[in-house]
């Protein structure tokens, strides 16, 4: 749209008259002429149909109701066709015809006065608007110029267009928004789990439901392959927030209770030779702690324990070698810092 068509779409008064002549009633549209039409229908009136062809369509109907009188008049405005071959099916004729054609083509001054106005990123047209006609190469003047150059194609040729869009639109299924359940991670602020099947057609993207689990059947009963549904994978829950490392430190050198997980792992494990580090953990803590910052973030050295946490914005890494258990409870121990939804 023009920029003063733009700005009347904030608005309280429609941008196009057309929607005045809608709210009162005077412009109707219809998808046919059956239905709501045939209540609606009253004369006179003005109709808008198709196709400039009379060949087919609503206006075939139209023809043979208002072709015989001479009151009505049968309006042409589409140039491509002739308006005599168009009645020729229908003579002889009473009615009155008028051809006149609207013609929504612009020639090169136009294009390019055009052009200079909007500033496009891009303008793809036919390699025969890029160069001048065969018969008369000194006219300039008839073709496109524009900067920055015009991308030409050819009949039945593929062309790949530079767009680089960092956000698509996405529309989603009323009943996937119903299922979501934000929470809230900041003041004002809440996120909320999305498992979706995306649909993409003719550049349109739309998030459906996911496919539901498949059903245990009863018997040896053998299924077709277009009746088997997709198992769905249980989600991981998505973590969000930062580490506080000071308060990451003392909840390290403090004593850390053992969680039932780790009992249980430690209870059916070899007896070591000496107490396992994570054992060290949970009931004393470590000493020994030492903090370096990095460009990404920070790192924590167990020197005992002989183990490094790299806390960073988007990551944290533990290393930890031969210590499996250590590494668990070091990983449960970060997650109490962060938000899970």
């Amino acid at each position: 749209l023009c920029h003063n068509k733009q700005s009347k779409v904030y608005l309280p008064e429609p941008p196009f008259p057309h929607a005045e002549l809608i709210q009162t009633n005077k412009l109707k549209h219809y998808p046919s002429i059956h239905g709501d039409f045939s209540n609606d229908f009253r004369q006179p009136c003005v109709v808008f149909t198709g196709h400039p062809s009379l060949r087919f369509g609503d206006v075939v109907h139209f023809m043979e109701l208002w072709g015989k009188s001479s009151l009505n008049t049968v309006i042409f405005t589409e140039p491509d066709f002739s308006y005599l071959e168009a009645l020729a099916p229908y003579q002889p004729l009473a009615m009155k015809c008028i051809y006149c054609p609207i013609d929504t083509r612009l020639n090169f001054i136009q294009v390019s006065k055009l052009l200079k106005e909007v500033q496009p990123l891009h303008v793809v047209c036919p390699e025969q608007y890029t160069q001048p006609p065969p018969a008369q190469s000194h006219r300039m003047d008839l073709m496109i110029d524009c900067q920055p150059p015009a991308m030409s194609y050819r009949r039945a040729e593929v062309l790949a267009l530079p767009f680089k869009r960092r956000y698509e639109k996405i529309e989603i299924m009323p009943e996937l928004a119903d299922s979501l359940v934000p929470m809230e991670i900041k003041p004002g602020i809440s996120l909320a789990t999305v498992s979706a099947v995306l649909h993409t057609k003719d550049n349109k993207h739309l998030l459906q439901p996911p496919p539901r689990p498949a059903q245990p059947t009863s018997g040896k009963k053998r299924k077709r392959v277009s009746d088997d549904v997709p198992d769905c994978k249980v989600l991981k829950p998505l973590l969000s927030g930062s580490i506080p490392v000071e308060q990451f430190v003392q909840t390290l050198e403090k004593k850390v209770q053992p969680s039932l997980q780790s009992v249980i792992y430690r209870s059916h494990s070899c007896s070591p030779p000496t107490p396992p580090l994570s054992f060290l953990l949970e009931q004393h803590g470590f000493s020994d702690i030492k903090v370096e910052d990095t460009a990404k973030g920070h790192i924590v050295l167990l020197q005992e324990a002989e183990t490094l946490i790299q806390i960073e914005e988007d990551s944290t890494h533990i290393i930890c070698d031969n210590d499996e258990m250590l590494r668990v409870r070091l990983r449960d121990l970060v997650l109490k810092f962060l938000q899970k939804f």
